[in-house]
């Protein structure tokens, strides 16, 4: 069977939008009869039980001696020198008799790639950063970009798969209805990412009460382990209705049911536009501000960046506004599909089933 390795870590400081999305491609990659494996590192609070659970192998590489202090700064998610990564990735690809490493890592750059493409590796690379790579093949799904853009990037003959054509969301979602929004009476939808260190919800659901409690419907709050004690004793004093939901296994059947939603950047704010979802975008890393930009730009959603109380309240009060959700709603119809990561798999395994030939 052919193989493919995902070089994909998740944190706290990291999310787990990386693994998400990686998993999807890999559920793709099934249907080619391709064998996908995880290799992650062990880093604090990760969602790699996303990855067994579903029955995909994982291989773990040992924890960092360090976390490094600015976990803002993403070039700093490796934890290790990139050539000890790079050596440790290699040997677990030999181990595993895989030729393929698929990476989706903010930290691993050029000269990974182009340490591991040496060593007889193909190189598969998953990153929305417009910067330089060595690699067989390269995924960009923001919708503001082309393959033109990409001339003085890549290496000569990497397949460029760039647009939001290749955005790779769950399949799961097919099948899921899309709701008849209704924004006079709306189900409020707070997800504020994997792990929310801001207090961002505690913040929003203060907001929301003070300022249009009796026009809500329902509050739907999707949010971290961590935080489930602050917010359960904030939930005991508000006078709407509620659901709490501590890391829920998928968001499907929350998003049929959100009218609008106070959210993080990332996979998840393209979930919520598959969804034709109104979104206010809290962007809580460097490497969001791109897509909250454009999504922002294209009046697809509203953004905000500073997250002071009086800030929260008063962007929150901007946007639930029914002329300012109806503008927003109608330029997230029919935006992006859920054929993605199945448009990835098959270039994938055109790039495989090519070299098995070229082998023979």
């Amino acid at each position: 069977m052919n193989k493919i390795a995902f070089r994909v870590d998740s944190s706290s400081f990291i999310g787990i939008g990386h693994i998400k999305r990686c998993i999807n491609i890999a559920i793709a990659l099934k249907e080619f009869g391709i064998e996908s494996i995880f290799i992650s590192r062990n880093l604090p609070k990760n969602n790699y039980n996303d990855i067994t659970d579903l029955g995909f192998k994982l291989c773990i590489l040992e924890s960092p001696k360090k976390i490094p202090n600015d976990t803002r700064n993403s070039s700093s998610w490796l934890c290790v020198d990139w050539i000890v990564d790079a050596n440790e990735t290699i040997n677990k690809l030999n181990e595993l008799g895989c030729r393929f490493v698929f990476v989706d890592h903010y930290a691993i750059a050029l000269e990974w790639e182009s340490y591991v493409k040496d060593n007889n590796f193909l190189i598969g690379v998953l990153d929305d950063l417009d910067r330089e790579h060595n690699a067989d093949i390269l995924v960009d799904y923001s919708f503001w970009k082309e393959t033109k853009d990409f001339e003085y990037l890549v290496n000569k003959g990497c397949v460029k798969l760039i647009g939001k054509t290749f955005m790779p969301l769950s399949n799961s979602f097919k099948g899921r209805s899309l709701k008849t929004k209704n924004f006079c009476y709306p189900t409020i939808l707070i997800s504020l990412g994997g792990f929310d260190f801001d207090g961002l919800a505690l913040k929003s659901i203060i907001a929301l009460n003070k300022l249009c409690s009796q026009n809500i419907k329902k509050v739907i709050i999707v949010t971290d382990i961590d935080s489930e004690i602050k917010l359960k004793e904030v939930l005991q004093g508000v006078s709407f209705k509620y659901d709490l939901h501590i890391s829920p296994n998928g968001l499907g059947s929350i998003y049929e049911e959100s009218d609008i939603c106070l959210g993080a950047s990332g996979v998840s704010s393209f979930e919520r536009v598959y969804f034709e979802i109104p979104q206010l975008i809290f962007v809580k890393a460097d490497n969001q501000i791109e897509t909250a930009k454009h999504l922002n730009q294209k009046n697809m959603a509203m953004v905000i960046k500073d997250f002071t109380q009086n800030n929260i309240s008063k962007y929150i009060d901007d946007f639930i506004k029914e002329e300012t959700l109806i503008k927003i709603s109608k330029n997230l119809l029919n935006f992006i599909d859920l054929d993605g990561a199945v448009k990835i798999a098959k270039e994938i395994n055109a790039i495989i089933e090519y070299k098995n030939v070229a082998k023979d």
